[in-house]
């Protein structure tokens, strides 16, 4: 008999031809096995049918005897007469129905039952057929991790092509802007080179008699014991380069002297006149101008930079040493006062307040995320600034460590060119524009004597952060002040420049 049923996996309708003793069936679209028991016997219906017309001969009844006077009982008494039926009305009749004509009649069940099989078993194909179509459909289509990997791989390419746009963008912009320094410096150094062939003229008119070459010759001499003093503050030997001012020109009048002794060209000039040139000491005359007269007041010099927009600062304690109030040359030339409020000693930290609204601000980054290796870092400082002047340099380099000496996690590895004066100054994220750390030291060698090729720490945001919280005015101040992105690295650039002040330390 042919059964339909589902199948009890995956709920797919089913159909069959089920024996009496069931049948054992395998789902084709899930591939469940399972047994289908034979439906319950049904009581059979039978149909009645009018047969052939036979001729039935009526049924006599017996006649009905009607009640008279009873006889009287006894043995005179008269007997009943004996009525025999009649013969023809007794005897037997057999009916026998006529043979159905069912030749007809069987061929149509038969035919019945082929097309019903044949139906149940087109159905059953068609059935295994949609089943076994839905089954490859679902082989074929992903499933849902499948499809979840694959969103996340598309959004993954997503993001790391806007990365890169963003990456090409900043390179660009970064390129721009040294590209916009460099010009810069080299109208610094036509000038320079203008005011050098001045001085020259200069020089050679009043001790050469005019010999330009000799005048020349000098003036390479005085630029020979510039580089003699750099090497005194770039070496690893404590207190043998000058601290101050005075101590600067006594130095270089002492290398100086010794230099033009062994020169040829300058040993045969006037010697009454380099007599008086001597005496009147060449350093100052060869490298003094409006700056260094400011500087020779001061005893030590570093940078910092504001932090709040309300005069909050902050710089190394090694520049401020033990001294309780500080000037600060502000990027506008503005000389203002400041007090030395909190110092930390082991962090090597100091904060000023000075009373005035900042030109700019750095916001501080909390460090609650570190920065990964090769992020792209630069400092704004005011390096030896008795030589190289007052106003602010820019370097900039990449994270590389991040840890410092000895791992310590307090700092950072940078590859910045940092120098004696950029103590104190601001490590800033070149994307973002947020000060980062605070340049604090420099290796210039390795615990074998060598030299350190550019290896310089910046005391990490984090510490930086904290430091300030201990300071309740600060930390308001900090926290109230907003911070808007800069758009660009040229725009993050000046906006460091501005943040950024020389931090002077009165004899």
């Amino acid at each position: 008999m042919n059964v339909e049923f589902d199948c009890p996996g995956c709920q797919q309708s089913l159909s069959a031809d089920v024996p009496a003793t069931g049948v054992d069936v395998t789902c084709p679209a899930c591939g469940t096995a399972f047994h289908v028991d034979a439906p319950a016997a049904a009581l059979p219906t039978v149909q009645a049918r009018v047969a052939s017309a036979v001729p039935v001969a009526p049924v006599t009844a017996p006649p009905t005897q009607r009640p008279g006077p009873r006889p009287p009982a006894g043995p005179h008494a008269p007997q009943a007469p004996h009525h025999h039926p009649n013969p023809q009305h007794y005897q037997p009749h057999h009916h026998h129905p006529a043979p159905a004509k069912s030749g007809g009649n069987e061929v149509a069940i038969f035919v019945g039952l082929v097309v019903l099989l044949l139906g149940g078993g087109i159905g059953l194909w068609f059935a295994m057929s949609k089943a076994e179509d839905k089954k490859q459909a679902a082989a074929a289509a992903p499933s849902i991790q499948d499809q979840a990997r694959d969103k996340m791989a598309e959004l993954a390419l997503r993001d790391a092509e806007r990365r890169e746009r963003e990456a090409q963008a900043r390179e660009k912009d970064i390129e721009k802007t040294r590209a916009e320094i460099a010009k810069r410096e080299q109208d610094d150094a036509a000038r320079a080179d203008r005011e050098r062939d001045q001085k020259i003229v200069q020089i050679a008119d009043e001790y050469f008699d005019g010999d330009k070459t000799a005048a020349a010759e000098l003036l390479k001499e005085a630029d020979a014991v510039t580089e003699e003093i750099n090497k005194l503050f770039a070496d690893n030997v404590q207190g043998n380069e000058p601290s101050n001012q005075a101590e600067y020109y006594q130095t270089w009048n002492r290398i100086f002297e010794r230099r033009i002794k062994n020169n040829p060209v300058i040993g045969k000039a006037r010697a009454g006149a380099m007599e008086e040139f001597m005496e009147e000491s060449p350093g100052q005359a060869l490298t003094k101008n409006a700056n260094t007269e400011l500087l020779e007041k001061y005893s030590s010099f570093g940078s910092g930079f504001f932090i709040a927009p309300d005069g909050w600062l902050v710089t190394n304690r090694h520049v401020v040493r033990d001294a309780e109030k500080v000037d600060l040359r502000t990027s506008g030339g503005q000389i203002i006062p400041a007090k030395v409020v909190a110092r930390d000693a082991k962090n090597d930290l100091a904060l000023l307040k000075a009373d005035l609204k900042s030109p700019a601000w750095l916001p501080i980054s909390q460090g609650s995320k570190e920065m990964e290796l090769g992020t792209n870092v630069f400092t704004i400082g005011f390096p030896n600034p008795v030589m190289q002047g007052l106003e602010p340099k820019f370097t900039d380099g990449r994270i590389s460590s991040r840890a410092g000496m000895m791992d310590d996690e307090a700092f950072y590895q940078i590859s910045v060119p940092v120098q004696p004066g950029n103590s104190g100054g601001p490590l800033i994220d070149t994307d973002s524009g947020w000060a980062v750390g605070v340049i604090t030291l420099r290796l210039d060698r390795t615990a074998d004597g060598r030299a350190a090729d550019n290896v310089s720490y910046a005391l990490k945001a984090a510490v930086l952060h904290s430091f300030v919280a201990g300071t309740p005015d600060a930390a308001r101040s900090v926290k109230g002040a907003t911070a808007e992105k800069a758009a660009g690295s040229s725009a993050i650039i000046a906006r460091a420049k501005g943040a950024s002040a020389t931090v002077l330390v009165p004899n």
